[in-house]
């Protein structure tokens, strides 16, 4: 699954990095029936989560979007 989103990002020109998360996502829980990863975006002030300062841009937002949507359609076999 990393490695589909990691070239969805590279078709949109986007820099990116794989990591792991220690967090207990949903996909966490996913991963036990089927193969799961995440697609995190860009965030300002280091990147601080679940804090009132979070906040990432729209244009990473859509960025974000842009990788989820190609994975999917890559995953479905239409791109």
């Amino acid at each position: 699954m990393r490695k589909v989103i990691a070239q969805a990002a590279d078709d949109h020109g986007l820099e990116h990095i794989s990591l792991l998360s220690g967090a207990g996502h949903d996909a966490q829980e996913i991963a036990a029936l089927c193969p799961t990863a995440m697609i995190f975006v860009l965030g300002e002030y280091d990147g601080i989560s679940h804090n009132p300062r979070e906040y990432s841009t729209p244009q990473a937002c859509a960025h974000g979007v842009d990788v989820l949507a190609t994975t999917l359609l890559r995953l479905a076999g239409q791109a």
